[in-house]
């Protein structure tokens, strides 16, 4: 196992993007997380909200295992200028103690309080800087490269 996990949500494909060029950059093991009955883009707008609100998540589909990993690449879309509800689940439910998160977003112009928001979920974590990466779906592959190598440079 490796002790780098690139950890991530998408429901329409953007932050699923941005996690593979990601993983060609740093390797390690590449996550996604499903949920039982995934959200379609309708339902993330309407119940994505509810559930937002009421701090809910609805069932995951597979049981994440961050334990044999010291980094975690946490990826996010941005719902109503926070983190989605599988990700907020994960970072309060899951033991960080001693982990380095490293969060990234895909938004369409805000990224709101996400990596805020997991400084204060993921207990015990040392939280680097985010990267916000907007308009995923208007950019070029390389442009996306270009952004998460400059902010990859900052961690270092």
């Amino acid at each position: 196992m490796a002790d780098t996990l690139i950890l991530y949500y998408s429901c329409q494909g953007h932050t699923e993007r941005v996690a593979q060029l990601l993983h060609k950059l740093v390797g390690g093991d590449l996550l996604a997380v499903h949920l039982k009955e995934e959200y379609t883009p309708l339902a993330a707008y309407t119940k994505g909200l509810y559930h937002i609100k009421k701090g809910l998540c609805p069932p995951l589909q597979q049981d994440v295992d961050i334990s044999g990993y010291d980094t975690v690449y946490l990826g996010s879309p941005v719902w109503y200028w926070t983190l989605t509800p599988p990700i907020a689940w994960l970072l309060k439910e899951k033991d960080w103690q001693g982990k380095t998160i490293c969060p990234f977003t895909t938004n369409g112009k805000r990224n709101g309080d996400c990596f805020e928001k997991t400084a204060r979920l993921a207990r015990g974590a040392k939280v680097e800087e985010g990267c916000a990466i907007s308009m995923v779906k208007q950019k070029a592959d390389s442009i996306i490269l270009y952004e998460l190598k400059r902010w990859l440079a900052s961690l270092n």
